[in-house]
């Protein structure tokens, strides 16, 4: 029996404990949220028997009763919180990119439920240029890969059913390379209520989406239930950010829950040549061509540049990552060449 002085369970605390918890990965987080909403569930039932013990002796208007329906109320919300945190822990934890900052989280209506089939797009501050976008699935998830070379000021703007305004701004997000962000966006009322569910049905039509823009075909797709969209870009001579090819192919009849494959017109760039180049400069000649760095394979410090994938003269999207390797030591690698001839 629980003595009607037991200090309540403060919601600040016990969600600043639970923050903790979020360096748990996956299984082992939510096996601890479960546990601790056992624990909540548990002290609930001995709360309000207490409360009714306590109504029963002094009255349901004594202050010993009131303070007990105070901790029931405090706890409830306690209670609510958790399971929150619970739905937050289910979301996949992605995997860091050393060179994209990741976007992932949730979309909720006004009263909490996951917003599916709409469309999550994340643009900078400064230009207004679009990072990335993802729709959401249906239980209201989102995972945006953002590629970026330092930090960057960005929006997270939510549309759905072609809207050209958006439903909902997640206000101003600085995202870093190799970072990791979880962010829920909450649509208003009346937002949320502009917003039609759609058809149910557990099979589709692919669209013909070739021709059509990135942001166009990510839209069409979101509003047929479709959420699981794989975007490459590549070369091509079609304006940059229209879809050149699709799989499945326009008219195939499929499930919502399909893999979808969108190859997207890419800006082309040529390759520059970096031979003898250090890193540094390598770096700096790959960020003015708008591509960037891959894999690096020798001396970083003092090699040069003596061979590069891709070659010099290609042409290739923009952002394509240039792999490097560089000479062992020296600015030409003949001091690796004559210590070995030495031998």
């Amino acid at each position: 029996m629980i003595n009607d002085k037991t200090p309540p369970i403060r919601p600040e605390a016990a969600l600043a404990e639970l923050s903790d918890a979020g360096t748990v990965a996956g299984l082992a987080q939510r096996a601890m949220l479960d546990y601790i909403a056992n624990l909540s569930a548990a002290k609930e039932v001995r709360l309000r028997r207490e409360a009714l013990r306590l109504a029963a002796r002094y009255g349901e208007n004594a202050p010993q009763a009131q303070a007990a329906a105070e901790r029931i109320a405090l706890h409830a919300s306690f209670a609510t919180a958790l399971r929150a945190e619970q739905a937050r822990a289910a979301v996949p934890i992605p995997n860091i990119d050393a060179t994209a900052g990741i976007v992932y989280g949730r979309v909720l209506d006004a009263n909490g439920n996951p917003a599916a089939h709409l469309v999550v797009q994340a643009v900078t501050v400064t230009e207004n240029q679009v990072l990335g976008r993802s729709a959401t699935d249906s239980q209201g998830v989102y995972l945006l890969r953002l590629p970026m070379k330092e930090a960057t000021p960005v929006q997270l703007l939510v549309h759905g059913d072609q809207q050209e305004a958006p439903l909902a701004n997640s206000g101003t997000l600085t995202i870093k390379p190799a970072s990791r962000s979880y962010r829920e966006i909450l649509l208003q009322p009346a937002e949320a209520a502009s917003i039609p569910p759609p058809a149910p049905t557990t099979e589709i039509m692919m669209p013909n989406l070739v021709g059509k823009s990135e942001t166009v075909a990510c839209t069409t797709l979101a509003r047929l239930g479709i959420t699981h969209v794989n975007i490459t870009r590549m070369s091509s001579d079609a304006p940059s950010g229209q879809v050149v090819t699709q799989t499945p192919a326009p008219g195939t009849r499929l499930g919502t829950d399909a893999q979808i494959r969108l190859q997207v017109s890419a800006e082309s760039v040529t390759v520059p040549s970096l031979s003898g180049m250090n890193l540094e400069q390598a770096i700096v000649a790959l960020n003015q061509a708008n591509l960037s760095v891959g894999d690096t394979e020798g001396d970083q410090t003092q090699g040069r540049v003596a061979s590069q994938t891709p070659a010099a003269g290609t042409h290739v999207p923009a952002g394509t990552a240039v792999n490097l390797r560089l000479t062992r030591s020296g600015a030409d690698g003949k001091t690796a060449n004559k210590r070995r001839t030495s031998k």
